[in-house]
């Protein structure tokens, strides 16, 4: 993600997901991919995701912030 490579990294990223569906960390990853990519909606589609009962707070925050940009 660090190179700006949103395809590959998007790859590698939903594979993680695939692998781990319960995962919420894998959600706020993609989450965090499709936000630096520009994809808003997305973005939110998957910090919502993320959001489980012990998920990392700064999923919320950075949902909270998504959705004020719209």
């Amino acid at each position: 993600m660090s190179l700006k490579q949103w395809n590959k990294a998007k790859v590698f990223f939903k594979l993680n997901i695939e692998n781990y569906p319960q995962d919420a960390n894998g959600y706020d990853i993609v989450g965090g991919l499709y936000e630096a990519s520009g994809d808003t909606k997305k973005a939110i589609e998957s910090y919502t995701k993320a959001l489980t009962p012990g998920s990392d707070p700064d999923t919320k925050r950075k949902l909270g912030l998504l959705k004020t940009k719209k």
